[in-house]
């Protein structure tokens, strides 16, 4: 080996060995402080989905329909902000990119705040169309096709969201739900507990779950008893009296 050679192996080693170092000495420091404060900071000013959302919710809760419904549109955009990412980049998130990757879900649940917002402020098109398309929501809409006094349309909506609600708990044919399943329809459908908070309150279109059920059963009676419909009624039944 001549003299050159063995001297640019050594530079070569040297080099690698300080990038190491250098490397290992500022990442760290990197990721701490974008865990102990840049993260903290956008979260909260609102520059972070998550402090988009707490953002949301405190704006609909004081009843700001223009201040909610920036933020909503905020958490769109933060939500869909890293769908181009790698599958490494999307490991890596918040340590490395202002908006990681978010699954389509967290979406849609950003475009169903929106319609939320919507539907409070009254602009109920919008509202049922969000619910329809980018925020998929059944109760959503049936609750619009309710104060549109689009009744039909309404019942159709509350059965789907009766299938999708015993789909989601898994209950088998002919079986009750638990009681703590029950109570979350309830109080989805008709605001039953407590702690609800006054915008979700105002959403509402039954103030209880047995005029819910008088509605359905007035409505299923004027399709002429449809057989589409058995499995949804024969379930809300069910629940009636948890």
């Amino acid at each position: 080996m001549n003299t050159r050679t063995h001297k640019w192996r050594k530079r070569l080693v040297i080099a690698g060995v300080t990038v190491a170092v250098i490397v290992l000495g500022v990442l760290p420091a990197y990721v701490t402080l974008q865990v102990l404060v840049i993260v903290p900071y956008r979260h909260e000013h609102g520059n972070t989905y998550a402090g988009a959302l707490a953002k949301w919710g405190e704006s609909i809760r004081a009843g700001d329909a223009e201040r909610a419904k920036h933020w909503a549109d905020r958490m769109i955009a933060y939500s869909e902000a890293g769908r181009d990412r790698s599958p490494l980049q999307r490991q890596f998130g918040m340590a490395f990119f202002a908006h990681p990757y978010y699954p389509p879900e967290v979406t849609a649940e950003a475009y169903r705040c929106l319609a939320k917002t919507q539907e409070l402020a009254g602009d109920l098109e919008e509202a049922l169309y969000l619910y329809k398309t980018d925020g998929p929501s059944h109760l959503g809409a049936a609750r619009v096709y309710c104060k549109m006094n689009r009744l039909g349309e309404a019942f159709h909506e509350f059965c789907a969201y009766a299938i999708e609600m015993k789909s989601a708990f898994r209950i088998p044919a002919g079986s009750k739900p638990p009681l703590n399943h029950i109570g979350i329809i309830h109080r989805e459908i008709a605001g039953a507990g407590e702690g609800l908070a006054s915008y979700e309150r105002e959403l509402l279109v039954f103030s209880d779950y047995n005029g819910f059920m008088q509605f359905m059963e007035q409505q299923w009676e004027k399709t002429g008893n449809d057989e589409q419909y058995r499995e949804s009624m024969e379930f809300l039944r069910a629940i009636s009296g948890g």
